[in-house]
């Protein structure tokens, strides 16, 4: 498994990995990790830079978010209206998702 400590590993791992890449967008990873509250589970978001455009500041992408999680595990989630209203809490299915990947104990 792998293990992601820093921001640079995570844009690394973007880089090297099978992550959606649009038409004149190239995906980045930038900023500080985020932590999911009461764990020390660090995760950072995929964010879409146009390269033709340097200026601009990297955006997620309208409908659906991807996470790189301190394990390595790339994880999506539809955004937005055409995904309707998620009940479940971003901590609890990032959790479900998370933990989905680990090995049995």
């Amino acid at each position: 498994m792998v293990k992601i400590a820093t921001t640079a590993e995570a844009n690394a791992f973007v880089e090297q990995n099978s992550i959606t890449n649009l038409k004149d967008t190239t995906p980045v990873v930038t900023g500080v990790p985020r932590t999911i509250e009461g764990t020390d589970i660090q995760y950072w978001q995929v964010l879409y830079l146009n390269p033709s455009r340097p200026d601009e500041k990297p955006q997620p992408l309208i409908g659906s978010s991807t996470f790189i999680a301190d394990n390595g595990q790339i994880i999506s989630r539809g955004t937005g209206s055409m995904f309707g209203k998620s009940a479940q809490p971003f901590k609890d299915w990032f959790l479900e998702q998370y933990n989905r990947s680990q090995p049995d104990t």
